[in-house]
């Protein structure tokens, strides 16, 4: 696993780098739709911001591709909802009802940036080397909602907006 110090980030910019394995927190940027090439399945990428730390202003692309599986009780499933509600329910936000099948991009998209807009969330970027084809991916899991940083409270005023400090 690569750590901060093993990267001379000085050296790289931020178009095009890669933030190394770790532990950041981040928050939604945008999403892109997009279908794959080889199975002509629908994907979206979603992207984020690494709010603070080293690479502070970096991006990290999440892929999911909208392919169906059929679990051991017979019931379609789709591997990028069932990734997601893991990450709402980890943000303690429900994942959003009348979602349309079968999933396109577009939709996943907007979803997902209604429900993570304007969020800090703790999120893990990891390299999982893929048994089917050896290849490796870069997966971002998110692990919950971020601390705030004393900026961004506002606990020295009340609702009144009066000073309530020492």
């Amino acid at each position: 696993m690569a750590k901060y110090d093993s990267v001379n980030i000085d050296d790289i910019s931020n178009q095009g780098a890669v933030v190394p394995d770790g532990q950041y927190n981040v928050t939604y940027s945008s999403y892109k739709p997009l279908t794959s090439k080889a199975a002509s399945l629908p994907m979206v990428v979603v992207t984020f911001d690494v709010v603070e730390g080293p690479f502070e202003g970096f991006e990290v692309d999440d892929l999911s591709v909208l392919n169906a599986f059929v679990d051991k009780t017979g019931k379609k499933r789709y591997f990028a909802v069932e990734k997601w509600k893991v990450a709402m329910a980890a943000i303690g936000k429900p994942f959003a009802k009348g979602f349309s099948f079968p999933l396109d991009g577009e939709a996943a998209g907007k979803m997902l940036a209604k429900q993570l807009k304007g969020l800090h969330l703790a999120a893990e970027v990891k390299s999982e080397v893929s048994k089917k084809d050896q290849k490796t991916y870069r997966r971002l899991i998110i692990k919950g909602l971020a601390p705030q940083s004393e900026a961004e409270t506002v606990s020295e005023v009340d609702f009144e907006g009066e000073f309530d400090g020492e």
